[in-house]
Order: structure tokens, then sequence, then C-alpha cells
């Protein structure tokens, strides 16, 4: 798994890179940013659930790793976030031709309403990406268990056993002091000694 402190440092990088950057009318998009950054979120856990680095690397310092997890971050979610940016223009355009193009409403209309009728297209798509990647990566089931009290069907494994995440291991007792326990009070446990009875003489 990738450090997540170096998937907030290049998620934090890219975006200041992505607000401070000039804005051209011809080619921004009209609509909120909420979508983009429902994306970014869903790009940061599946980083964040895979393992980047290589095995040649393995031996570097760790601050050296860090570095590269960073870099690695940077670039997935620079190609993500292209990659959601041509999406969101493609919808912008099909919206355009579908609703003014083919006379449903007029132009002032259109342009009175063209950031609520970008939001209802990019919104409901951009939750969708979340939701999946959310459940690829097995960490949608932790928030509705912390929030919203559902606990997660197991999953089985081949071997027949339900597989179990981190920190589910970690609420578990140690089957060491259980398997000892009754070996030490076994030993504890002694036979009571018999009385010894004298003989009577008649």
């Amino acid at each position: 798994m990738t450090n997540i402190v170096c998937v907030c440092i290049a998620s934090a990088l890219l975006w200041i890179n992505y607000l401070t950057e000039s804005n051209d009318e011809d080619i921004e998009t009209p609509g909120p940013k909420l979508p983009s950054v429902m994306v970014t979120l869903a790009l940061m856990d599946l980083i964040y659930d895979n393992s980047f680095v290589p095995e040649k690397l393995e031996g570097v310092p760790r601050f050296l790793k860090w570095v590269y997890e960073v870099i690695v971050s940077v670039f997935v979610l620079d190609v993500g976030l292209h990659f959601w940016k041509a999406t969101e223009y493609t919808l912008y355009l099909l919206l355009k031709i579908i609703v003014l193009w083919m006379g449903y409403v007029s132009h002032l209309t259109y342009i009175e309403y063209e950031y609520y009728c970008q939001a209802a297209m990019t919104l409901p798509l951009a939750f969708l990406v979340l939701t999946f990647a959310g459940h690829a990566t097995n960490h949608f089931h932790l928030v509705r268990g912390k929030y919203l009290g559902i606990k997660p069907k197991p999953v089985i494994q081949a071997d027949g056993t339900p597989k179990l995440e981190d920190e589910e291991r970690k609420e578990l007792p140690s089957v060491e002091p259980m398997i000892q326990q009754p070996q030490e009070e076994g030993r504890k446990v002694r036979q009571p000694r018999r009385k010894r009875t004298t003989p009577q003489i008649a």
C-alpha cells in the first residue's frame, strides 16, 4: 500500500496547480468543482490501496521511497484528472448539441441554467466513480460500518476462511494466550493426596 501522507501531498500539489493555472473560458467547462474533487478522492483511494514501489527499491532509504511514491501519485492523479476533464468537456458538448442546437430552449435560457444542467450530469457520474473505487478497494464497508452501522458480508477466501482486514485482525484476541492458559491451569491442578490409613490391631 502507498503511504497515505504521500498520496495527500501529491493531491495537494496537483490541486494547487489546478486552481492557480490560467483559466481559458473556451477550454474551461462550466459546472461545479465537486465532481472533480470526488474523482480525485476515488483516485487517491485506488493509489492508496496499491503499491507502486518496485522490488529493486525495497532496500533504499524510506525518504527516497516517499519521494518516489509522491512522484508516481502525482502522475496517476494528473492522468486521471485529465481524463475526467475530457469526459466533462464531452458531456458539455453533448448537452449543448442536444439542448441548444436542437432548439429545445432559447440561447438565453440555456446560458442561465447551464451551470445546473452540467452539474446534473457530472455529479451522479462522479459519485458512481467514487462508489466503484470504494468497492474495488474494499474500503467502502469501513464507512458503512462506522457511520451507518451496517455490517458488511464476510468475504470467503479460497480456503474457506473469511477474509479479515487489518483493523479486524487487531481487534481479534491473540490465540496463543488462549492455548497456553489451559496448559498452565493443567499444570497447577494436582491430584489430591490420599490419606494413609494405619492398620488397626485387633
